[in-house]
């Protein structure tokens, strides 16, 4: 089966003509400044973000992506993926790392870049925290191990002491908060998908 693989070779010109049939019929308007905020939801600046969905459109313009429109015929999920994969794949290269830390050392952080997307981050994060505590209100242990992280008490034999709980009721409260912070995220993550849908 993998000797028929063809790896690097040639774009299959079916597909490249669907995905640029596909492209042609997007809505690039409604589009682009939502596949924006997705990644600056993620924590790219907004020039990263610009940078990152300018890029996963010219690929699909010009028929360079693996999307196969005759499986999946969704263009705005897969430019959803892509650009938040592209995102994900930069963090992780080894330049990036060296280029931040580079960077670091050369230059002063500008106190006024980005402050809108930080803001707006830091929004989300407060709106956030505030629907994490109110799902936990009818569970004081696992409400007061949140409020321990945000003072900054990471330790679970720390919150233990200062909650004057076992070590072990710790960690069931923070089980319980991984589990519904794993499914509000889940829920966000959805909501987000269908405003890259649309309607």
């Amino acid at each position: 089966m993998l000797a028929s693989l063809v790896v690097g070779g040639p774009p299959d010109p079916e597909r490249q003509a669907a995905q640029r049939a596909a492209a042609a019929r997007l809505d690039w308007a409604d589009l682009v400044p939502r596949l924006e905020r997705i990644v600056r939801t993620k924590g790219a600046s907004v020039d990263d973000a610009v940078d990152l969905v300018q890029a996963a459109a010219m690929k699909l313009l010009a028929g360079e992506t693996s999307w196969d429109p005759a499986k999946d015929p969704t263009a705005r999920r897969f430019l959803a993926a892509s650009v938040v994969g592209a995102l994900a794949n930069a963090r992780r290269s080894a330049r990036a790392r060296y280029e931040a830390a580079d960077g670091l050392l050369d230059e002063a952080p500008d106190a006024g870049k980005d402050t809108a997307a930080a803001a707006e981050r830091e929004a989300e994060a407060s709106a956030a925290i505030a629907r994490l505590r109110e799902t936990l209100a009818e569970d004081p242990t696992a409400l007061a191990v949140v409020d321990l992280v945000i003072e900054g008490v990471g330790r679970a034999a720390d919150q233990a002491a200062r909650l004057r709980l076992p070590v072990t009721a710790v960690y069931d409260a923070r089980e319980r908060i991984t589990r519904l912070t794993r499914r509000l995220a889940k829920e966000r993550a959805e909501r987000q998908d269908e405003e890259v849908r649309g309607p």
